[in-house]
């Protein structure tokens, strides 16, 4: 890789063992704000996806060569690559590539990371994302096509809205309860809007006026209209909760308070917490005397990102969950399954049982002993 794609292309910094001078320039990985993820050591782990590290400016050689901005020694390879070439099912797919017509695009995860690349052919751009942020990253796989096509968030026919109009903006409206709703805060002379689900927070990004009561994010194709009644501003009609696809018809929503929710801050914990959870639990009848279903292990680790309490279930896998309470952990927002976990302490501070919400399902499961497996 270095020989054929990295030394052509000017790719200095793409490598698979990094040297010291750029191991010290390498981003940490987080599966949620505040929280870094596990460092992944032994020849089954890849640190990336085919073990690659870059950086933007090494891949934006890359794509812009694919693209054919800027000549390129592997211009007949990289030819050879954005045709379409049959498949053994007997459909032609591109090599690598995604997308159609005149864009090519591809990204990637792993735990911590997130991106993507694309470029258009016609139009002669191409655009890298780079997150060091995968399970809160929810706008990586959305942002790169308003790249590419130039958009900016900013209308041309803005307004000057005083601070009172945006104050009367503020609040938490809502469509229905299982759906979550849009918070709307300000920011000195700048509106935020944050669409707030039961399962996670989206990123919240900035409103311009229009008119005193319309606001606009021509990047994601948001329009916010704030609707008076009674002489106070009670419902908005909302074209698309922010970058995701917008709906086929606005969606109206009611305010149901003033006060927006607050921003949720990262918890973070000291090592005897964690170790205060560590051990088996399991499923218990007849006082205690007879367990039942599988065992749940948690178990501490630390390492040079911090700390890390793992959850295994034989048969079911293993994952890290992140503490949005003292006694309450979750798993990253995008990891598959939904598992809450909420420790119960005696009245000398000690873990005695959890309780364990898992897709769904309630089960109180007894702390029987304080060693996790394998110790």
């Amino acid at each position: 890789v270095v020989e054929r794609i990295c030394c052509p292309l000017g790719m200095d910094s793409t490598r698979v063992t990094l040297p010291p001078e750029q191991k010290i320039r390498f981003a940490t990985g987080h599966a949620m704000p505040g929280h870094r993820v596990r460092s992944y050591t032994g020849p089954s782990k890849y640190p990336a996806a085919g073990s690659l590290r870059s950086t933007a400016n090494d891949l934006l050689k890359f794509v812009a060569a694919f693209a054919g901005i800027h000549p390129s020694p592997l211009s007949a390879v990289m030819d050879e690559a954005r045709k379409p070439h049959a498949s053994a099912t007997g459909e032609n797919r591109r090599l690598a590539w995604f997308e159609s017509g005149d864009v090519f695009e591809h990204g990637g995860l792993t735990d911590g990371f997130q991106t993507e690349m694309a470029f258009d052919t016609k139009n002669r751009r191409a655009v890298v994302v780079l997150s060091n942020c995968r399970g809160f990253s929810t706008l990586v796989p959305t942002i790169w096509k308003p790249l590419l096509y130039g958009a900016r968030p900013k209308p041309t026919n803005m307004v000057v809205v005083d601070s009172t109009m945006l104050n009367e903006c503020v609040g938490f409206y809502q469509f229905n309860k299982p759906s979550g709703g849009l918070a709307v805060r300000r920011d000195g002379g700048r509106l935020l809007a944050q669409w707030v689900s039961p399962s996670v927070q989206f990123s919240p990004y900035e409103i311009f006026p229009i008119s005193p009561t319309t606001f606009q994010n021509n990047f994601w194709g948001v329009q916010v209209e704030f609707q008076p009644a009674a002489h106070l501003l009670t419902q908005i009609t909302l074209t698309s909760i922010g970058p995701f696809s917008g709906f086929r018809d606005p969606l109206k929503l009611t305010r149901i308070s003033a006060t927006p929710p607050p921003v949720p801050m990262p918890v973070h914990l000291d090592r005897d917490a964690y170790e205060n959870k560590v051990g088996q639990y399991r499923k218990t009848i007849l006082f205690g005397l007879i367990g039942i279903g599988p065992t749940l292990n948690i178990s501490h680790r630390t390492d040079e990102t911090g700390d890390h309490l793992i959850a295994t279930v034989r048969g079911y896998g293993t994952e890290e969950v992140f503490p949005v309470t003292t006694n309450s952990f979750v798993l990253a927002p995008d990891t598959a399954g939904n598992l809450a976990l909420h420790f119960v302490e005696n009245s000398n501070r000690r873990t005695k049982s959890v309780l364990v919400n898992w897709n769904g399902k309630k089960i109180h499961a007894t702390h029987i002993s304080s060693l996790p497996v394998g110790k």
